[in-house]
């Protein structure tokens, strides 16, 4: 089975595409990221931590974008050497598109990176609604295709306001 994603993001898509090409926003957007720095052109000196197997290690790598259709997609591809955890890598296709006043971005990871590509709802649906408070004016917006079809929105323009009313 395939993980993929969408997000929408209520931002025009060139700001999105400006966005992810931004080292610190592509920092921010890649789970367990330390460190990213600029090497040469769409190439990036990378650490961060992450887990392979039962063995949760620091890695060391190269991080890459190519295929790149400027403001519409490119192809994410990492690799690095975690020690005595070996040796990871993997890929990811992002695309965006227009949508209404914002942009729906899509992402379709390599399941090379990741051991479990079955997620909860309840706790995408947790973390999805901390990230839009903690993100003023951003919308995220789940479903879940497997089955009911559940989706939720969240939005809070307040940020920490709406988080401590929602307490």
């Amino acid at each position: 089975m395939e993980m993929t994603g969408e997000q929408i993001i209520s931002l025009p898509q060139a700001d999105v595409w400006r966005g992810l090409n931004d080292p610190e926003i592509l920092k921010a957007s890649l789970t367990g990221c330390e460190s990213i720095e600029l090497t040469g052109e769409n190439q990036y000196k990378v650490s961060m931590t992450a887990a392979v197997g039962p063995v949760k290690a620091k890695f060391a790598g190269k991080l890459a974008l190519s295929d790149i259709v400027a403001p519409e997609s490119y192809s994410i591809t990492f690799e690095g050497s975690g020690g005595a955890a070996g040796f990871v890598k993997g890929s990811a296709q992002v695309a965006l598109a227009a949508e209404g006043t914002g942009t729906t971005i899509r992402f379709l990871p390599d399941p090379e990176i990741f051991e479990e590509t079955d997620f909860d709802y309840d706790t995408l649906s947790t973390r999805f609604r901390e990230t839009a408070f903690l993100t003023p004016g951003l919308r995220i917006t789940l479903t879940d295709e497997r089955g009911e079809g559940r989706q939720d929105s969240f939005h809070y323009e307040g940020g920490l306001t709406d988080f401590v009313k929602h307490l």
